[in-house]
């Protein structure tokens, strides 16, 4: 990226907003996840406060885990029947807690509860989660989440939970 298209990302809106949290209530069913995912989401907002990224992309990833996880146990058919539906060594689909967010993310998307769009970016943010492993991020070398690639993923976060706010 250049110094002008830099220049141009800093200065967008998104850059240094928090947000208020949607309701998890709603969108998991879960109340006491929901008291998880909304002391997680204020949590980013601090660590965004305090420029720490990896910290809120980290947090992120689990939000889109912890929602997308919550709505295959509620539907728990729909995703089984998915042509996605992760396979364990002998060829039976998976217990859904041993599902990786990944799988989750594909199964959302086969579903129909998120969009390409959000599948895609969302995947992109998987990437940048898993930097949790610190060899993950040495051997990707050079590629520590700044408070630019930080708001993108803040961007995925909320445009996932506004596709999953509207699965029945």
């Amino acid at each position: 990226m250049d110094d002008n298209t830099r220049k141009y990302v800093k200065s967008a809106p998104f850059a240094n907003c928090s947000f208020p949290p949607p309701d998890f209530v709603k969108i998991t069913g879960e109340e006491k996840l929901a008291e998880i995912l909304n002391e997680r989401w204020a949590e980013i907002n601090r660590c965004l406060e305090t420029d720490a990224h990896l910290a809120a992309i980290i947090l992120m990833g689990g939000i889109i885990e912890a929602v997308i996880m919550a709505i295959v146990k509620r539907y728990p058919h729909k995703a089984r029947e998915c042509e996605s539906a992760p396979l364990d060594r002998d060829g039976k689909i998976k217990k859904i807690r041993d599902w990786t967010l990944n799988e989750l993310i594909i199964i959302a998307h086969e579903c129909g509860w998120i969009k390409s769009d959000a599948a895609e970016f969302s995947h992109l943010l998987r990437k940048y989660r898993n930097l949790v492993h610190p060899w993950e991020q040495l051997e990707r070398d050079d590629d520590t989440p700044d408070k630019d690639s930080c708001s993108i993923c803040w961007q995925v976060v909320r445009a996932a939970l506004y596709d999953l706010e509207k699965v029945k």
